[in-house]
Order: structure tokens, then sequence, then C-alpha cells
């Protein structure tokens, strides 16, 4: 039962997979990324400092598609113009 828990909590979360979405580097951080995420005011998603983030980007290659995975961690989560 508890494997059918984790799978339905990952099942729950793809809800908030967002696409199309625009990565933009930190000009006085190097290895830091800044994204926008649309309803973080209303908390959905909940998204917390030590939260994972997983971008994929994929590309076509000779009729198979490539996906290249990258994962990160929130460092700082500022709701709104603050």
């Amino acid at each position: 039962m508890l494997w059918l828990e984790e799978i339905q909590t990952k099942i729950d979360l793809r809800q908030y997979d967002i696409y199309g979405i625009k990565l933009n580097q930190d000009p006085k951080v190097k290895n830091l990324v800044k994204i926008d995420v649309p309803g973080l005011t209303e908390k959905r998603p909940n998204v917390l400092r030590g939260d994972s983030i997983f971008a994929t980007k994929s590309k076509k290659y000779n009729n198979f598609e490539i996906e290249y995975v990258n994962v990160g961690y929130v460092h700082f989560v500022n709701i709104g113009n603050i």
C-alpha cells in the first residue's frame, strides 16, 4: 500500500508541471537561475526553500526524442514584488 501511495503522490504532483517556461540566469550568481511560477501567491503549487526542481529539455534527433534532465533546488522564494 505504501508503494501505491507514493505513486499516487507523484501523479498528483504532475498537475503542477509547467511547460514552455524560460529560465533566466541570475546576473550576480553564475549557477543560479530564476523562474516565474504562476499561482505561487495562492500557494498552488506550494514551493519551499530546499524543494527539488526538475527541468527538462527535449530535442528531436533522427526521429528520436532526446530528453535532457536537470535537477536543482529552490534557494529563495519571492512572492510578488517583495
